[in-house]
């Protein structure tokens, strides 16, 4: 029994040690700028970890407290994309029916929006990000049909200077950490390596550093459709990041790119794959109808990891190292029993969270089509009549939940 067991251990030990070899030897190969190893991965075994049904949220938290964004002419809200949370007030990105950054403060009423739609100094056509410098109270919005970034003051709005990129490497996304400025790539480089991460120079727009050969997205450089991939918007000091076909979340450290968190499946797709499929979009479509992939909806709060796993087949992974071990639970529905009554009412997405509270979006249609929504929502809630009184033609709701 004790050789068993050993034999067990020694096993696990080089199971882990192959893991980040694989880690710091795929992604980093070729590479730019070094990745530093880490070995305290969080590792997502996805084949061999059973699977439940339903995660409550009321195991994670202890309550749930709901804000409707307030809902004038000049703050109507067709989706949202995303949301940050930062001193006091909540940053919302429409940008499919909007095209627009609206700023509302902590009680939901509406301040204003970043910036405006049109060719003058300050304004734009087509967004497609945002993130927020918090030590210098600055604003990015990353503008697309002019291949730049344009930076606003946060208190009010002014716009103080544009940032003209010194190459097309098709960014959707930037992030803002230690005094850098970081941007994907989903498209493939004229002048430079292919690489899936770059930071650019706040001053000139010339990109400087970059990380992460195509080898790491199996070496897909384009956007699909349901294009997915992120900085998760937790803390502006040690965001993560990957992209669709990254089994691998990285953490972007002062120090370099950090491996943070793995997920090990048979049924991730592989570069052979993308290979076969001459890295076609309609042949790469039918491989991967059956393959798990995509991390998304990334977030951290305190002892707990929560993330989405998949697209035509979506799973909920929690890392739950709140009793000082790395227990991982997979399900297929996160349901918010803090909000509703009974098992049947979910999470719509998790969107960020800060050192308080974790944020999620509550769609209004997800109120206005449930029938007999006074006997749905939990009557102890103390924001319940708020919700009750919403109409069909409001804007979405915030939640927010906490531990205490």
């Amino acid at each position: 029994m004790a050789r068993n067991i050993m034999c067990e251990q020694i096993i696990k030990k080089l199971y882990f040690f192959a893991l980040l070899l694989t880690l710091t030897i795929s992604c980093n190969s070729d590479r730019k700028k070094e990745t530093v190893e880490n070995n305290s991965v969080y590792t997502v075994d996805f084949d061999n970890i059973p699977k439940e049904e339903k995660i409550y949220m009321s195991s994670l938290f202890k309550k749930v407290r709901s804000i409707p964004l307030e809902t004038v002419d000049e703050s109507l809200i067709g989706y949202i994309n995303e949301v940050q949370v930062f001193d006091g007030k909540i940053f919302v990105f429409d940008r499919d029916y909007t095209n627009s950054v609206f700023v509302f403060d902590m009680d939901g009423k509406f301040i204003r929006k970043i910036g405006r739609t049109g060719q003058g100094p300050g304004e734009y056509i087509d967004l497609r990000d945002f993130t927020i410098d918090e030590i210098n109270h600055e604003i990015y919005l990353m503008v697309t049909d002019g291949n730049c970034i344009m930076i606003y003051d946060i208190d009010t709005g002014k716009f103080i200077k544009r940032i003209n990129l010194s190459e097309r490497i098709y960014s959707h996304y930037i992030q803002y950490s230690n005094g850098r400025l970081y941007a994907d790539a989903n498209g493939k480089s004229e002048s430079k390596e292919n690489r899936l991460l770059h930071e650019i120079d706040k001053q000139t727009g010339e990109y400087k550093d970059s990380w992460l050969p195509a080898d790491c997205n199996k070496g897909w450089m384009e956007t699909m459709s349901y294009n997915s991939f992120f900085f998760s918007r937790n803390s502006p000091h040690s965001p993560k990041y990957a992209q669709l076909f990254m089994d691998t979340v990285f953490s972007i450290e002062k120090e370099g790119l950090i491996p943070f968190l793995a997920v090990k499946s048979s049924r991730w797709p592989s570069k052979n794959d993308f290979e076969k499929a001459n890295y076609e979009v309609e042949k790469i479509g039918n491989i991967i109808d059956n393959k798990i992939y995509c991390i998304s909806n990334f977030i951290e709060y305190k002892d707990i990891i929560l993330f989405t796993l998949g697209i035509h087949e979506q799973y909920h992974v929690l890392c739950d190292n709140r009793n000082g071990r790395k227990n991982v639970r997979i399900a297929g529905f996160l349901t918010n029993d803090l909000l509703f009554e009974g098992e049947r009412f979910g999470i719509w997405r998790l969107c960020c969270s800060d050192e308080k509270r974790v944020y999620s979006i509550l769609p209004i249609e997800h109120l206005s089509f449930t029938e007999n929504l006074g006997e749905k929502i939990k009557k102890d809630l103390p924001d319940r009549e708020k919700l009750l009184n919403l109409k069909e033609d409001d804007n979405p709701v915030i939640l927010y939940f906490e531990y205490e």
